[in-house]
């Protein structure tokens, strides 16, 4: 059943939740500040600022819905290995693409993007099944 009654069933769907806004947070701040600080100009396009924060928003809605439903299917303490691989593998396909994306349109220095996939790769792949774990552990 998916999302069902068992704590650790919603504490995945919070736990991911939390952790997909704290990463696109992340993103977000690290973005306008490197959008604010390297305008020429003191007016700088808004709409395109607020474009890409809800395209980097979407992105991680996608990665943090893959990760969610792997987990929510997947017992945390005896999950396969592979299968999760392949997802971060995936996981990390979308962060290149995007990234891609950002270096041809935004012009963002490589430097900044290897940042941001590294961390975002980080989190949902020790971080989330680290807390995850934990909240077996203690309510199951």
């Amino acid at each position: 059943m998916l999302f069902g009654g068992s704590i650790v069933s919603i504490y995945n769907l919070v736990l991911g939740f939390i952790l997909m806004l704290t990463n696109w947070l992340f993103f977000s701040s690290y973005y306008n500040i490197f959008t604010v600080l390297n305008t020429k100009t003191n007016y700088f396009n808004s709409r395109k600022l607020i474009f890409y924060n809800m395209l980097g928003l979407l992105v991680f809605i996608l990665i943090y819905s893959i990760i969610i439903v792997f987990f929510e299917y997947n017992n945390i303490k005896d999950f396969e290995l592979i299968p999760f691989i392949f997802i971060n593998i995936f996981i990390f396909c979308v962060l290149v693409f995007f990234s891609i994306f950002l270096f041809f349109f935004e012009k963002i220095k490589i430097i900044h993007l290897v940042i941001i996939v590294f961390l975002s790769v980080v989190i949902i792949s020790f971080i989330y099944p680290f807390l995850l774990s934990i909240a077996y552990d203690k309510y199951e």
